[in-house]
C-alpha cells in the first residue's frame, strides 16, 4: 500500500501554510518494492508542493526544475493558470510513456499559493488523476474552514 497525505493549517486570516507528507515506498506485486523512493516535490522559488504515489518521479521532477529555472511559470501567474500548465505537462509526459508501465491509475496532488497578493495570500489544492477507463482529470479541492486534513491518497498493490 501506497500513502500521502495533506493538510492545511488555517488561522484567524486564513489558510497559513500547507503541507504534503508520504512514506518512501513503491512496490509492485505482492514481494516486490523500493523503500527510498521520493513522492514529495517542492518548487524553491515558487509555493508549490506537488506529491504523487505512483507515478515516475522524473516526470515530476522535470516539472519542479521547469519551475525553479523560470521556463514554466511566470510571477503574474494565478495557481488555476499555474496548474493548468502543470497538468499539460503530465498529460504530455504521460503521453509518452510506455503503456506495459503505466498501471491502472495515476494520481497527483498540487498545491499552490498566490504569488501576487494585497494583504494575505490565497491558497488552492488541485488533484489530478488518470485511469485507463476516464483518462486524465482534474479537480478543484475545497479548502476546509479550519486547519484539516486537505487530501489522503491510497493506492493499494495489486496481489
Amino acid at each position: 500500500m501506497t500513502l500521502l497525505a495533506s493538510w492545511i493549517g488555517i488561522d484567524t486570516h486564513g489558510p497559513t501554510s500547507a503541507y504534503i507528507v508520504s512514506d518512501s515506498r513503491f512496490s509492485w506485486n505482492k514481494n516486490e518494492y523500493f523503500d527510498y523512493g521520493k513522492k514529495v516535490f517542492a518548487s524553491h522559488t515558487y509555493p508549490e508542493i506537488l506529491g504523487d504515489v505512483l507515478f515516475p518521479s522524473t516526470v515530476i521532477s522535470q516539472i519542479i526544475k521547469m519551475i525553479d529555472t523560470g521556463v514554466l511559470f511566470d510571477t503574474k501567474m494565478n495557481c488555476d493558470q499555474k496548474n493548468r500548465l502543470i497538468f499539460e505537462k503530465l498529460c504530455y509526459s504521460f503521453s509518452k510513456y510506455p503503456t506495459k508501465f503505466t498501471g491502472d491509475i495515476v494520481q497527483v496532488l498540487h498545491i499552490s499559493r498566490d504569488t501576487v497578493f494585497e494583504k494575505y495570500p490565497q491558497f488552492y489544492g488541485y488533484f489530478l488523476s488518470w485511469t485507463k477507463i476516464k483518462g486524465w482529470e482534474f479537480q478543484k479541492v475545497v479548502l476546509p474552514q479550519t486547519s484539516d486534513i486537505l487530501y489522503v491518497l491510497v493506492v493499494k498493490e495489486k496481489r
